[in-house]
């Protein structure tokens, strides 16, 4: 669950708290809502009564949960005589802490409260104690970047999101434990997923077989159908720098041993009637492991220039049919230097998921197998060729047949062509890259933003871009390809969250551009669309590629296509903590080749490093300068700051069956606007 959707139901408390007939309400006066982050991030909310009549605490907690879900409340209740304001009448957040427990003991010493009844249990830090609430805890550690953990803590709440528990979920399975993947949010602390852990146990994952010939998945589907040329060279390829300590034969027992457990790097694509198949096969021995010498080569240039050329090599030597399509290339360089491993496969295997499962069992393998230590895999999760027989089933059933007209309305509006610099030519595919580092916001102001706004960051960032291209297009509509994970689960007893493959979903929305821009009823459109997308957007896929329907076959395809991968810094502490093996550059020296066809005109990645946003767009010289690329990434950098400056807070949208959780009758719901304007801005 969001940060957003967990801030909107703090902003539902504080109207909840003058409501005159919830219970709740007949002694709180008002209320506010803020996330302290020291010396862990939680949720407080400080409340002014009616004639200082102070309500019961117990009573007040057990009233918020009859109406919220537990991660959704408040981890401390405080009275307070009053709430500090500005100038102007409003609420001044930011001097909002100072109301300690200390200063309202001092100025209500007839109280009968004591400091434990404004606290929550959920308040003070307490230590993991049993074995699985400490392996747990240096999970979300590791994982999160953050230093220290109370089992209580919530997971949205400390800076956790759908991609993180991803990797949180793959570690847990590393360590031979299981969570599901539907019960990680049900159950966000740490204590709690220790009794889920306890009781997991005892129901094993469903692998099926791995091996044999099965239906590619919708996203290998798209790609058959939009790469016609030099399909076998559409590669990801990464180099990473290896300590001399090192050594080549432990090298050897580790691709030996991922080979084995990673089923998908055995697969090659086999034709049959003009049909695509994806086929795994049993493990023969055979190693996609190669070694280069190029210890005479002193001068990094020139060992750079050597390094580029085997890759560009390896990127055209792969066969779909025959393989292999994997290949690791060990870089034996001049005494003192780093070593190198270059390891390339073709797209159709892998994604950015999979990239950090392969480097972390890699790294963790070699290390061990190098100190002469047995290394033993985690248990697998669920076969890829079992995900994909599962899709198919779920392809005809009544459940996705509910989503189709939704997507049928997305191809309803026609949008516009991007302009060209050049004339459009389908085939040509010379890419360029350009990368823009935000300066002027941090990361924790798009945080910030976001949770003030209902939002988050991937909708702010997708606001921007539609305001970029629609003023580059002077289209009253904008169709946009939205990347997604796809590791969704859909499915009892099935966990890919340490399983290799190509799981990308990819998914059209459609934006409405004749509205205000930079305001609040674009942002509150952008937002309201993206919610709309049902599951995720796993749907369309599954509809268009996999079912019998043909609605979703024929229509226009997006010419932009847009990717928010998270926080990389927590990626990389994640992937490894090693030393010896540490990432260098990723997809280079041409991975796709020259004259495949361009899957879009712009594609968009977006990630965090640090406490810095930075943007690539891709895309051919053939058709646009670097200079308009240029003059777009820097505009969606500016609508990004833009947007960040909106004064007001974006209304809610939700339906009146949500707001039934706040016992709010029609005449009430009139007068949400006016709370909203009263609401802080910081």
């Amino acid at each position: 669950m969001s940060s957003y959707q967990r801030q909107h139901f703090l902003s539902r408390i504080e109207k909840l708290s003058i409501k005159k007939q919830s219970m709740l309400a007949k002694k709180i006066a008002e209320a506010k809502t803020i996330v302290e982050k020291k010396p862990v991030s939680k949720l407080v909310a400080y409340v002014t009564t009616h004639n200082n009549e102070y309500p019961d605490l117990d009573s007040v907690r057990n009233h918020l949960k009859s109406k919220l879900p537990d991660y959704f409340l408040p981890h401390s209740i405080i009275p307070v005589k009053d709430l500090p304001r500005s100038d102007t009448g409003k609420i001044q957040r930011n001097h909002i802490q100072d109301y300690s427990w200390e200063k309202i003991s001092v100025e209500h010493p007839e109280s009968e409260f004591t400091e434990d009844d404004f606290f929550g249990a959920s308040t003070e830090y307490v230590a993991p104690s049993s074995e699985y609430e400490k392996l747990l805890a240096d999970i979300w550690c590791d994982v999160l970047a953050i230093e220290d953990i109370s089992v209580h803590d919530n997971f949205i709440e400390v800076g956790g999101d759908s991609l993180l528990s991803i990797r949180i979920l793959a570690r847990i399975n590393k360590a031979g434990l299981t969570i599901a993947p539907e019960d990680f949010f049900e159950f966000p602390t740490i204590s709690q997923q220790a009794v889920c852990l306890e009781k997991a146990q005892a129901n094993s994952i469903l692998e099926g077989n791995p091996e044999g010939t099965f239906e590619l998945i919708p996203i290998q589907k798209w790609f058959f159908q939009r790469i016609k040329n030099s399909q076998h060279h559409w590669n990801q390829n990464c180099l990473l720098r290896i300590d001399e300590s090192l050594e080549y034969v432990a090298l050897e027992r580790t691709i030996q041993k991922l080979v084995l457990h990673h089923d998908v790097l055995r697969s090659v694509f086999v034709q049959s009637d003009s049909v695509f198949q994806q086929h795994v096969s049993a493990f023969d021995g055979s190693l996609p492991l190669e070694l280069v010498d190029f210890s005479d080569l002193r001068n990094n240039g020139e060992l750079e220039e050597a390094i580029d050329s085997c890759a560009r090599n390896i990127n055209a030597s792969f066969d779909l049919t025959d393989g292999p399509l994997t290949n690791f290339l060990f870089i034996k360089t001049a005494k003192g230097q780093a070593n190198r491993l270059l390891i390339t496969l073709h797209h159709l295997l892998v994604d950015a998921q999979s990239w950090l499962l392969l480097i972390e069992d890699l790294t963790q393998c070699w290390e061990s197998l190098n100190k002469q230590i047995d290394f033993k895999f985690s248990a697998k999760t669920s076969a890829f060729k079992l995900w994909s027989e599962k899709l198919v089933e779920y392809a005809d059933s009544e459940t996705i047949s509910r989503e189709l007209d939704f997507w049928v309305n997305n191809y309803s509006t026609e949008s516009s062509s991007l302009p060209f610099d050049y004339q459009w030519t389908q085939d040509i595919n010379i890419e360029e890259t350009t990368q823009l580092v935000s300066s002027e916001h941090t990361f924790e102001d798009i945080n910030l933003f976001c949770v003030n706004n209902d939002t988050d960051v991937q909708t702010l960032l997708i606001a921007a871009l539609v305001l970029t291209l629609g003023e580059y297009s002077q289209s009253n509509h904008l169709l946009l390809d939205i990347e997604g994970h796809g590791r969704e689960p859909l499915f009892e007893q099935v966990d890919v969250t340490r399983t290799l493959g190509w799981f990308t979903t990819v998914f059209p929305v459609v934006f409405e551009l004749a509205l205000n821009p930079i305001g609040a009823e674009f942002f509150n459109h952008v937002r309201t669309t993206i919610k709309s997308v049902p599951n995720k957007g796993i749907g369309h896929g599954i509809l268009r590629e996999l079912s019998v329907i043909e609605a979703l076959k024929q229509g226009q395809q997006p010419q932009v296509c847009f990717n928010y991968l998270g926080k990389t810094d927590s990626q990389s502490k994640s992937t490894s903590s090693s030393s010896v093996i540490n990432m260098e550059r990723m997809n280079f020296a041409q991975p796709r080749a020259a004259n495949s066809s361009r899957a879009f005109v712009f594609e968009i990645n977006c990630m965090a490093n640090g406490d810095k946003l930075s943007v690539i767009w891709s895309f051919s010289d053939k058709l646009h300068t670097k200079k308009t690329v240029e003059m777009l990434s820097s505009k969606f950098m500016q609508n990004i700051d833009a947007l960040l400056r909106l004064n007001t807070v974006v209304e809610s949208t939700e339906n009146d069956a949500q707001f039934d959780l706040a016992e709010l009758d029609e005449s009430e719901l009139g007068s949400l606007s006016d709370l909203l304007d009263e609401m802080d801005d910081d």
